[in-house]
């Protein structure tokens, strides 16, 4: 290979530019230059040889490509150092210099920040005072401080305005130059008190790095090689060329033909100017608009579809330019059978083991339900609990009913009212808080940094320490690196931690997680998977088929790496990294996607208007550099479509050749069951609805596992309400009183008294707001109750739950019902009152024009004859209402609501009884759902394979 054709001959005093141009692929091209050059095609030393590029995901690549070379050719090969220009750049660090590492360095800013007086540090903090016991604040201040400090290291500058051009220093306002004044004093205090145990902070040696008498660990080293590095800092090129000055050969490796030489400064680092100004010619047909991440997903999908049958993986990849959304992306991929592999890895924070400990951090910090309830689901917790599956059933079940907010450490509370078994949870609570309790001590009660981290570790060796794992476990990896931090705490000095006062274990934890933020556990290789890179590594991947997936104007994270202490003009006067040189390097990334593919493959965009949060996005810019003004406009109406109602559909290719049958649903007529010969009254309405689901709920008695909620639902909230009408309904005093006020007074007392016995004292202030609304309500029955009394109408019982044998056809069925509330009038009248906190009505609830959906109602009529207190009573139909007493949320919607059907109803009333009565007794049901599926019938819709679609039954009619 003749280097002579990518480059013009330079002296060698100067930087040597390789152009490599868009044709050739480029890591595979400069892995062959490598091994022809560098290492001679056999084995050698490397020692001398450095080689710099863009990202870790790119060095994996070109080892990849290094050592398949060697082995087409039967070689073997020394690896060179390949490395990021930031590793580069702390190997150049003098091996005698201890560098603090990065938790070492926050801990110790924190330790400084707490001796700064309150009312200085406020050009940092802000005018709010800082809470001394507040670790999380005072952390997120100390990253503050440094990440402003790493911008101006990374382009070779201190923090001291002094030393800046005047340029940037006629920028500043007096607030800035006070902020920055201060900064560096935190700076030098966090230096000296580090200085102490002989450990220096990086960023400040970088800054010494280029200065011409600086000690430098350059050892053998005589060659640096750099590959596509095209956005290089400034503070890395001041070091590169302090090397060349010392005699160090420089090659760069430059991504484009040398007829963009104009482009690229030293050491191939781009020009902004010229990139900015620079037309992107992408074909209308390559772009593709859709919403969602899993809209985008599946444009992706359908992006496969289109390639030929016979392109293998290894041919394709997918660039995502927003990382967040990979594992959306992979969950779609994997559904529909593509194999698919991340090249940066799983994320260590979510690996099983740190999601135990962030549930830890959780749970000790809040002694919240929920928390506690995420804990215990964790499958290692049966590591030191007693977990059944019956007791998550009883978890799900007690959170349903009574709604925890957070939990007693000394007792579970168990409600004295409830139909639900609750009898394993106080065990488990015992076990979980008697092992939790020193870590529950160390969150209450604020300790040294020392002793929480100790305890961190502790908790890890108590639940994996006895594990045998093997060397690729994924496990044993996330442990090593959770175990790595943890050693990283231990080597914090004494006096450090002293200064940093007590803190929490939890905030100790979720500091642990911060440092392993942007951590990643390298996934297994797999040669049929297609690899998704980010958009940094998509601009040097050579595969002949791109996808790239995302294009909004917030490519790789951010394009404004600006902020309040470093805004964009003053980072410009500086030097520094703008929102202009990102989309420089996103506008040479584009080119050279686009140029590199132009003869040989094809690249698809694919557009997304949301991100993972829902939030709406704005399309690339660099979309819009069309050179057509009419190319432009149609191009701009396309990225702006509304995804309301977006529909994304799989391509043909990927749906099943052969469809399975779904799910299998059980069949009245292939099951074997004892009929029924007794119902509730309110199963009857079931039975009318769906014939097939009231087999289901009343015959199988299947019944929905519920998660529970954070607040009532409309069915707790009711029969919360229920439960108190009944306590007053069954005082004999309040009866017949008609005083608003008093029938209030009561019923708030009864709500307090079932919220206590039911919910216990914890309740949150969601629940607490519920129960206003319930007060509310009751004060609106209040009005209608002392209505009913001066009417006349007085209670006779409340909750009388009775049963009845009927005879229908000669054959016996039972019914069963539980009547709110029967009353009798100075008349004779009785009337028969059903609860109700909805919004319906009687007639609306039980007909149809021209049917009856529901028989609850006239079946209450048929059990009066089962209650003691109406003996002797005229019990005739004619002499009975039947109804709702609505307990609405204002005067006009509350109050007693009768059941009148018209005459037509009324007269084949007892035939729908009879002839329900014998269809149940005589097993008569469908083996097919009702379709569409009834109202309310969410809890079977798995099983029917219902879609989201539901019946409406209908206007009531009345008489």
């Amino acid at each position: 290979m003749e280097v002579s054709l990518w480059y013009s001959s330079h002296s060698m005093t100067e930087v040597q530019k390789h152009f490599l141009g868009w044709d050739k692929p480029f890591l595979s091209t400069a892995a062959k230059y490598l091994q022809e050059h560098y290492l001679g095609g056999e084995l050698g030393s490397v020692d001398d040889l450095a080689v710099l590029v863009s990202g870790k995901a790119v060095a994996r690549r070109l080892q990849t490509f290094l050592v398949n070379e060697a082995t087409k050719e039967g070689r073997a090969v020394e690896l060179p150092s390949i490395v990021t220009t930031s590793e580069f750049v702390r190997n150049l660090v003098p091996t005698n210099i201890r560098l603090a590492d990065s938790q070492c360095v926050l801990l110790t800013t924190v330790s400084v920040l707490k001796l700064i007086p309150p009312e200085k540090l406020k050009i940092i903090v802000g005018a709010r005072p800082m809470n001394d016991d507040d670790f999380v604040s005072w952390l997120q201040a100390a990253k503050k401080i440094w990440q402003t400090i790493r911008i101006a290291s990374s382009g070779g500058l201190s923090i001291e305005t002094q030393t800046w051009p005047d340029s940037a220093q006629h920028k500043l306002t007096p607030d800035s130059i006070e902020r920055f004044a201060l900064l560096f004093e935190i700076q030098k205090h966090v230096q000296q008190a580090l200085s102490k145990d002989g450990m220096e902070v990086f960023e400040l040696i970088q800054q010494s790095m280029l200065q011409p008498n600086s000690e430098l660990n350059i050892d053998d080293l005589k060659r640096v090689v750099i590959f596509g590095c095209s956005d290089l800092s400034s503070g890395a090129t001041l070091l590169l060329e302090r090397l060349q000055s010392e005699g160090i050969a420089v090659h760069t490796f430059v991504r484009a033909p040398e007829l963009e030489s104009d482009g690229f400064g030293p050491y191939g680092r781009l020009i902004s100017s010229y990139w900015m100004d620079k037309d992107i010619d992408i074909k209308d047909e390559t772009i593709v608009v859709a919403g969602s991440p899993s809209s985008q997903s599946a444009e992706v999908v359908r992006a496969l579809s289109l390639l030929d049958n016979s392109t293998s993986a290894e041919c394709i990849t997918i660039v995502a330019t927003d990382e967040k959304m990979i594992p959306t992306l992979q969950r779609h991929l994997v559904g529909h059978k593509v194999h698919c592999r991340y090249s940066g890895g799983k994320p260590t924070l979510q690996t099983p083991e740190a999601m135990l400990l962030s549930g830890v951090a959780d749970f000790v910090s809040s002694l919240s339900y929920s928390s506690y309830a995420a804990l215990i689901r964790h499958p290692e917790i049966s590591r030191i609990a007693t977990v059944t599956e019956e007791t998550l059933k009883q978890l799900g079940d007690y959170s349903a009913n009574v709604i925890p907010c957070w939990l007693n450490e000394l007792e579970w509370f168990l409600p004295k009212k409830t139909r639900s078994d609750f009898t394993l949870l106080p065990k488990l609570h015992e076990e979980m808080f008697a092992f939790f309790k020193p870590y529950i001590e160390l969150d209450k009660k604020p300790s040294s940094f020392h002793d929480c981290a100790s305890a961190i570790r502790e908790l890890l060796l108590h639940i994996y320490g006895q594990e045998e794992l093997d060397r690729t476990s994924t496990r044993l990896k996330s442990l090593q690196k959770m175990f790595g931090v943890l050693d990283s705490f231990d080597a914090i000095s004494e006096d450090i931690c002293n200064n940093l006062g007590g803190v929490r274990l939890s905030e100790v934890i979720r500091f642990m997680f911060s440092e392993l933020e942007k951590d990643t556990i390298p996934e297994l290789p797999d040669p049929l998977a297609i690899e998704t890179v980010g958009w940094l590594e998509g601009m040097v991947v050579d595969t002949e088929h791109l996808i790239v997936v995302g294009m909004s104007s917030d490519l790789a994270g951010s394009n404004n790496p600006s902020d309040a202490y470093f805004p964009d003009r003053l980072l410009d006067a500086l030097g520094l990294e703008t929102m202009e040189r990102r989309m420089a390097r996103d506008a040479h990334a584009v080119v050279a996607m686009l140029q590199s593919r132009a003869d040989n493959g094809n690249l698809t965009w694919i557009v997304g208007r949301k991100n993972t949060d829902a939030d709406p996005l704005i399309p690339s810019p660099l979309l819009m550099r069309c050179t057509n003004p009419s190319a432009l406009a149609t191009r701009s109406k396309k990225l702006v479509v509304s995804f309301d109602n977006e529909k994304p559909e799989v391509p043909p290719q990927y749906v099943p050749s052969v469809e399975g049958t779904g799910i299998k649903i059980p069949k009245p007529s292939e099951t074997t069951f004892e009929p029924l010969t007794q119902l509730s009254v309110t199963g009857f309405k079931d039975y009318i609805a769906c014939t097939y689901r009231f087999w289901l709920k009343h015959v199988l008695k299947l019944k929905a596992t519920e998660d529970g909620n954070t607040e009532l639902d409309a069915k707790l909230f009711g029969s919360f309400v229920h439960s108190v009408l009944e306590r007053f309904g069954k005082e004999d005093a309040m009866r017949t009183v008609s005083d608003v006020k008093v029938i209030e007074k009561k019923v708030f007392a009864l709500l307090d008294y079932v919220a206590n016995e039911q919910l216990g004292p914890n309740v949150s202030n969601k629940i607490e707001i519920q129960l206003e609304l319930a007060r509310y309500r009751l004060r609106e029955f209040a009005k209608h109750q002392a209505k009913s009394v001066e009417d006349g109408w007085t209670i006779v019982c409340a909750e009388k739950f009775l049963k009845k044998e009927l005879e229908v056809e000669g054959r016996k069925f039972t019914i069963r019902g539980m009547i709110d509330r029967v009353e009798k009038n100075i008349d004779g009248r009785i009337r028969v009152l059903d609860y109700k906190t909805g919004s319906t009505t009687a007639n609306k609830a039980h007909l149809t024009k021209d049917s009856w959906v529901d028989l609850q109602l006239p079946l209450y009529g048929e059990l009066l004859t089962k209650i003691n207190e109406l003996e002797g009573c005229n019990l005739e139909s004619k002499n009975v209402e039947l109804g709702y007493f609505i307990i609405g949320d204002q005067e006009s919607t509350g109050g007693i609501d009768l059941l009148k059907p018209k005459v037509e109803l009324q007269a084949i009333l007892q035939d729908t009884i009879d002839s329900t009565i014998i269809s149940i007794l005589d097993n008569n049901y469908s083996d097919k759902p009702t379709d569409p599926a009834p109202r309310f019938s969410v809890d079977y819709s798995w099983i029917c394979q219902d879609n989201s679609v539901t019946v409406e039954l209908g206007d009531a009619y009345s008489a």
